[in-house]
Protein backbone atom coordinates (compact mmCIF):
# COMPACT_ATOMS: atom_id res chain seq x y z
CA UNK A 1 0.00 0.00 0.00
CA UNK A 2 1.51 3.44 -1.14
CA UNK A 3 -0.40 5.72 1.60
CA UNK A 4 1.02 3.14 4.50
CA UNK A 5 4.68 3.09 3.32
CA UNK A 6 4.55 6.88 2.87
CA UNK A 7 3.41 7.30 6.34
CA UNK A 8 6.01 4.73 8.37
CA UNK A 9 8.80 6.77 6.23
CA UNK A 10 7.61 10.02 7.64
CA UNK A 11 7.24 8.40 10.90
CA UNK A 12 10.62 7.47 10.42
CA UNK A 13 11.30 10.90 9.72
CA UNK A 14 9.90 12.07 13.01
CA UNK A 15 11.14 9.92 15.20
CA UNK A 16 15.11 10.91 13.54
CA UNK A 17 13.55 14.77 14.19
CA UNK A 18 13.27 14.27 17.74
CA UNK A 19 15.84 11.82 18.60
CA UNK A 20 18.09 14.86 17.22
CA UNK A 21 16.37 17.30 19.54
CA UNK A 22 16.85 14.91 22.66
CA UNK A 23 20.41 14.96 21.52
CA UNK A 24 21.30 18.85 21.05
CA UNK A 25 19.46 19.49 24.47
CA UNK A 26 21.54 16.82 26.41
CA UNK A 27 24.72 18.57 24.35
CA UNK A 28 23.60 21.55 25.72
CA UNK A 29 23.17 20.54 29.28
CA UNK A 30 26.84 19.15 28.92
CA UNK A 31 27.95 22.17 27.65
CA UNK A 32 26.54 24.31 30.60
CA UNK A 33 27.89 22.20 33.17
CA UNK A 34 31.55 21.81 31.62
CA UNK A 35 31.48 26.03 31.33
CA UNK A 36 30.31 26.45 34.96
Amino acid sequence: NERARRLIMHHDRLLDVSEAWVWLAEARMLARRLTT
